[in-house]
């Protein structure tokens, strides 16, 4: 049984191979073989029907639905699908094909990470571990509430938990879940260096067929680059551009490079017209 399924959630009977081989149809690609063991374990959590999980997978119908709308530009030519939601039009997609696939990413429309669809997470055994580990410490604080846990009981067990920033008493939530990218420490893995290789080819190639293609392959690699090249992000604080010096003084914020500093100093006396 997949761990999500210890919860108490409503998840739909499993999807046939068929179901799968024509939801793949519709779409135009293979899903990997972790996606088709998932629906093949059950069809998803039908929408307003997840009461535990930050997200749920949604059911081949929905996603398929989804998938058509999001079915150009970089969702198109990266080979991103949207599998998982939260029903409250936010998202968690995979890469199911090209130099980022297997990685997850969340399409946000509202939150820290709106507009920003470079991978988060390595691969969907990480993704999942993330999202039960939330789903577990939000669910001690509704027993607290229901009068089920002491408060003593309460602190001792949320100390396990990554999320010490918020009271005790506050249920966190899905935008701060830690991620895996940009690394902060840990191993950068032979796949981790394949993918950041290939993001910094296609950014040096400079040949961009999608509107924003570019900034995205920027977001991309500064969430992959190893901390041994944290240094190369550099020059990327002084383009004339909306987003991408602000995405990379986040990026270098939550690495502690403190050796940017001056830099963003700077920038933020002198900025440019955007």
């Amino acid at each position: 049984m997949r761990r999500e399924m210890a919860f108490n959630e409503q998840f739909n009977p499993p999807a046939t191979q068929k179901d799968i081989r024509a939801a793949e149809a519709e779409i135009g690609l293979p899903f990997p073989d972790e996606i088709k063991q998932v629906y093949s374990d059950y069809n998803g959590i039908s929408e307003y029907k997840c009461l535990a999980l930050p997200f749920h997978v949604m059911p081949l119908s929905e996603m398929v639905a989804l998938a058509k709308v999001f079915r150009g530009g970089i969702f198109k030519k990266y080979s991103l699908i949207c599998f998982w939601g939260d029903d409250e039009s936010n998202y968690a997609g995979m890469f199911v094909a090209g130099p980022l696939r297997g990685r997850i990413c969340f399409v946000d429309h509202e939150g820290y990470y709106v507009g920003d669809v470079s991978p988060l997470f390595r691969n969907l055994d990480s993704f999942t571990a993330r999202l039960i580990e939330l789903a577990e410490r939000n669910s001690l604080i509704r027993e607290f509430e229901e009068g089920w846990l002491t408060k003593g009981a309460l602190k001792k067990a949320l100390n396990r938990f990554p999320y010490h920033y918020y009271d005790y008493q506050d249920e966190a939530q899905w935008h701060a879940m830690p991620v895996d990218y940009p690394l902060i420490s840990g191993m950068f893995s032979k796949e981790d260096q394949t993918a950041y290789l290939s993001v910094e080819s296609l950014l040096k190639n400079n040949q961009f067929t999608e509107e924003q293609e570019r900034e995205f392959l920027v977001c991309c690699l500064a969430r992959l680059t190893p901390l041994a090249k944290v240094e190369s992000l550099l020059p990327f604080l002084e383009e004339d551009h909306m987003y991408i010096p602000d995405h990379i003084c986040g990026l270098l914020f939550v690495r502690s490079y403190d050796k940017a500093i001056p830099q963003i100093a700077r920038l933020a006396v002198n900025g440019n017209h955007n």
